[in-house]
């Protein structure tokens, strides 16, 4: 994948470390962090671990999968954090949005599609003049910083209030349940992709929320953590170059998405692409 190979680059350049030889479902060869990430991700599909790398202190290791659909790769922390999980799927499975740039724009099908997670942490820090977002990956890479008036512009945007009781409930619980200590707030229909719900969330005191489908189906989310849940190289990081003190709420993000690929003329093109259909990064070798 071009979005793995860019993520891939970056890390080179750290400690090489070998990810040993290959191994069952019980996932042995791997730290318990990592092999019960793998086993909740991937259940029993056979994992084969490859070379890994350590960035700010932290190991991640990355792994090839062989899924029902196909081959796929993971890149996970020594922590359990998901830096990126792959899990190939089936055009004629992808979202409406999803399908109809693959069916309406290109004349050839795409050569793969795959499902990808990934995961980032967001802090919240005030300065003398305003207050802004910090967005690291999980080994402590500053990926994007933002004033609170660009943060708004990528917060879910809210359409009506969904006001079927029935639906409100299983969304509620189901979010609920896939964040402990979470309380729903309210449901809303996302007016940025039809069929998806933005559960609007509190943990703690401090806003949260949750988008998915009607079946539970995972977009994205923004969890209030403790500042002492983030991960040991991102709190470094804060502790050595920022102004800890100055720091007003931490949240843990996950994005999923879909990764295209799809020849074009002589070259080979990536299309990064969000469930309502929005592509958001292209690649091209």
């Amino acid at each position: 994948m071009f979005c793995k190979s860019f993520i891939l680059a970056s890390f080179i350049a750290g400690a090489v470390f070998s990810g040993g030889s290959s191994f069952g479902a019980d996932n042995s060869a791997l730290p318990a962090a990592v092999a019960t990430r793998l086993k909740a991700y991937y259940g029993d599909a056979p994992i084969q671990p490859l070379q890994g790398w350590a960035v700010n202190g932290v190991k991640i290791y990355h792994v090839n999968v062989t899924t029902k659909n196909g081959k796929t790769d993971a890149a996970i922390t020594e922590n359990g954090d998901i830096l990126w999980a792959g899990n190939p799927v089936a055009a004629g499975s992808l979202p409406e949005a999803v399908t109809d740039i693959a069916d309406n724009m290109f004349q050839n099908q795409p050569q793969s599609i795959e499902l990808v997670d990934r995961t980032y942490y967001f802090v919240n820090m005030a300065t003398g003049k305003g207050t802004y977002e910090l967005q690291f990956d999980p080994t402590g890479k500053l990926m994007t910083l933002r004033s609170y008036a660009q943060v708004g512009q990528t917060i879910p945007t809210k359409g009506a209030q969904e006001m079927s009781q029935p639906l409100r409930h299983n969304l509620s619980a189901a979010a609920q349940a896939d964040f402990a200590g979470a309380t729903a707030k309210d449901v809303h229909r996302f007016q940025n992709a039809p069929g998806y719900y933005v559960v609007s969330l509190d943990k703690g005191g401090q806003p949260g929320w949750v988008v998915m489908g009607k079946m539970g189906d995972f977009y994205g989310s923004h969890i209030p953590v403790d500042q002492a849940q983030l991960p040991p190289p991102v709190k470094n990081v804060l502790d050595s170059d920022f102004k800890s003190a100055n720091i007003k709420g931490v949240l843990k993000g996950a994005e999923r998405f879909y990764h295209v690929i799809q020849k074009v003329g002589a070259s080979t093109v990536a299309l990064d692409v969000r469930l309502n259909g929005d592509v958001f990064n292209v690649e091209s070798k």
